[in-house]
């Protein structure tokens, strides 16, 4: 849903190439850049992407250096896929009047980030705690988070955005088909589990 989320951005802004900054190169994340690119190339087939593996989440001077190499061939959309590193590289992209995504919480109150996406570990366990709290969750069964039924994992357009809502209603649309079944994002995105 983020890499949709970024291909509309994208495709309102007549951008078509987008950069992904991570830390090392651990599957979680390839697979991340992998179903953050089919989702882009859905609304723009030909689309570039490109990823970067610092080896480091929270190293800001070797995020900001991937962000620098992207940005000079030519990205247009940031995604600093990070951890402490994430604002580092979102501000460089901001100076160079590139806008980013966000990994996992809502910061679009931020002005540098144009889509929030959100898989905040605190939001899934919150769920899980009030599910317990329910009685919809016992020790030891795993709960799963669904895009399209839960509140998260989901992304969000920030507001500054042009056109804002009507993205946004396109978002919510995609994850409403895939909550329904409807869209199998594996598949999708050729992501094994």
């Amino acid at each position: 849903t983020a890499g949709y989320a970024a291909g509309l951005v994208m495709e309102q802004e007549g951008a078509t190439e987008a950069g992904f900054v991570t830390g090392p190169e651990l599957d979680f994340a390839v697979t991340a850049f992998k179903a953050f690119t089919a989702g882009i190339e859905s609304v723009i087939p030909d689309a570039k992407t490109v990823a970067t593996y610092t080896g480091d989440f929270d190293d800001s001077a070797l995020g900001q250096e991937a962000a620098r190499a992207q940005l000079s061939e030519g990205v247009e959309l940031l995604y600093p896929y990070l951890g402490g590193a994430t604002d580092a590289v979102a501000s460089l992209g901001a100076e160079e009047g590139v806008l980013s995504v966000t990994p996992g919480t809502d910061r679009c109150d931020d002005e540098r980030f144009a889509i929030s996406s959100l898989f905040s570990p605190g939001e899934l366990f919150s769920g899980s705690i009030q599910d317990f709290a329910d009685g919809t969750l016992e020790l030891g069964v795993t709960r799963e988070f669904h895009v399209g039924i839960d509140p998260v994992p989901s992304a969000k357009i920030c507001p500054h955005v042009e056109n804002a809502d009507q993205i946004q209603a396109k978002v919510d649309e995609l994850m409403q088909q895939i909550g329904a079944g409807e869209i199998d994002p594996k598949a999708e995105s050729g992501v094994e589990e």
